[in-house]
């Protein structure tokens, strides 16, 4: 089994604007959601990112990050995070992944969680939250996150892969001088980089930082459980 290590903790990076054409697609599940144009790469200010192995499987690690933020963020923002989070469904078009899964019920059990945790609203982070997901050829690629204070939407996040791809090889081998070399069959996987980005141009007041850090410090927290344990929900021991 491939040695999996702990994921490096975020750290802010010097702040830049990128911009990109935005792509509307229909939505393949739960019409009652709202449909969002989405973009790749992301506009606005990158916050940070971190490279992840290439034989971590993309799908199923978005799918545990995407359900711990519908608990965490949009059910418990306020509590957790200092202000609720809020969720709606989107699309990506974009590369085939590797053993992508496309299945419509596990896409209407996420929209079922999601209408769930909305009712919970405003206690886990400091304000209010929803989660804006996004698919890419059938799999959760990321999500948005809407941070609201008193009715009113304070900030955007956009958290998820990035567009680039990495080499995943059968196995690792070693070359005359000891070093590792990548060998037997090869594949692209999609998703080079994990990021986080702030989408929006709107002014961040102490409280709302207050609730950017704790909830991309519970990100890091859940990321760090997935590579160690295998799930986000991991309790450490």
């Amino acid at each position: 089994m491939p040695h999996m290590r702990a994921i490096r903790p975020f750290t802010a990076a010097p702040v830049h604007r990128q911009t990109a054409a935005a792509v509307a697609v229909p939505s393949p599940v739960a019409p009652q959601r709202l449909l969002v144009p989405v973009t790749l790469p992301r506009t606005g200010f990158f916050i940070s990112k971190t490279e992840v192995p290439a034989f971590i499987p993309r799908d199923d690690m978005m799918d545990q990050i995407l359900r711990w933020a519908l608990i965490e963020a949009e059910e418990g923002g306020q509590r957790n995070f200092g202000m609720p989070m809020k969720d709606q469904l989107l699309q990506l078009l974009g590369l085939q992944l590797p053993d992508s899964r496309s299945s419509a019920a596990l896409h209407l059990c996420v929209a079922a969680e999601a209408a769930e945790a909305e009712e919970g609203g405003q206690r886990n982070f400091g304000m209010p939250m929803k989660i804006h997901q996004r698919f890419r050829d059938g799999s959760t690629w990321g999500f948005e996150v809407e941070i609201i204070k008193e009715g009113e939407r304070q900030a955007d996040l956009s958290v998820g892969f990035d567009d680039e791809v990495c080499i995943k090889s059968e196995w690792i081998g070693q070359d005359g001088s000891g070093m590792p070399t990548k060998e037997g069959k090869q594949e692209e996987v999609a998703g080079k980089h994990f990021e986080i980005w702030k989408t929006c141009d709107r002014k961040v007041d102490e409280d709302l930082r207050a609730t950017i850090r704790a909830f991309c410090t519970g990100l890091v927290s859940a990321l760090n459980k997935y590579y160690a344990f295998g799930s986000v929900f991991a309790e450490e021991v």
